[in-house]
């Protein structure tokens, strides 16, 4: 579980090898607010730098 917080995800891993949607990096790069990454000078979420991370972690599936 990550240390600074799992922001209400089921099993929630920072990369999660194979599921997006239990990767605290992929909720993080979506959030505009205090709990998004980069926590400063950001208000707009970069909707392609989110599908290129969930894509790659879903590309760990195979991954041990």
């Amino acid at each position: 579980m990550p240390d600074a917080g799992d922001l209400g995800l089921m099993m929630a891993r920072i990369i999660a090898a194979g599921d997006a949607s239990r990767s605290v990096l992929v909720e993080r790069t979506n959030r505009p607010d205090v709990n998004g990454m980069p926590p400063l000078g950001s208000t707009i979420v970069d909707a392609d730098g989110v599908a290129l991370l969930a894509s790659w972690i879903k590309g760990l599936a195979n991954c041990n």
